[in-house]
């Protein structure tokens, strides 16, 4: 009678496996696109950040041996660059090399996205010197998978005119 009994129970409870294994695989599929979509946010960043460093060592570089362009550099369209216009030199050199930099590395599931890049000297107005440095900020806005869709990523450098 028992035998009989637990044969029953083991006939009812057949289905039970792919109920546990399509709630199962839900949570497991959520979780493996955030990591996924954080992979991505992370590896924004970092390549901002590099951008960043590039961009303004470029600028500082281009002022001091006098190499900075009137224009844009030739890669660069000139409705890409935003400045403030003091030290023009340095500033559109260093807002083309981050725009180019982080054009060809970012990783978005948007390919209409790019990212902003404001360039600036500090104190305004100055002239590339000791007492003056470039200022790089780039901000992009990550179109990731659902739990990342509109994170932001920015990174900021500044360096001194030596």
């Amino acid at each position: 009678m028992k035998r009989l009994r637990l044969i029953q129970f083991k006939k009812q409870s057949e289905g039970a496996a792919i109920v546990e294994f399509a709630l199962l695989s839900t949570l497991l599929i959520l979780i493996t696109f955030g990591i996924i979509s954080f992979g991505f946010v992370l590896y924004n960043s970092i390549i901002l950040e590099q951008a960043s460093k590039t961009a303004v060592r470029a600028g500082v570089n281009s002022a001091i041996i006098d190499t900075g362009y009137t224009n844009p550099p030739p890669f660069c369209e000139s409705s890409l660059v935003e400045t403030d216009g003091s030290s023009a030199h340095a500033e559109s050199t260093a807002a083309c090399v981050a725009k180019a930099f982080a054009d060809a590395r970012l990783i978005s599931l948007d390919s209409s996205k790019s990212p902003e890049v404001t360039v600036t000297s500090s104190p305004a107005d100055c002239e590339p010197g000791p007492d003056c440095y470039l200022t790089v900020n780039i901000k992009f806005n990550n179109v990731g998978i659902f739990a990342f869709d509109q994170l932001d990523s920015n990174a900021q450098t500044s360096m001194y005119y030596e």
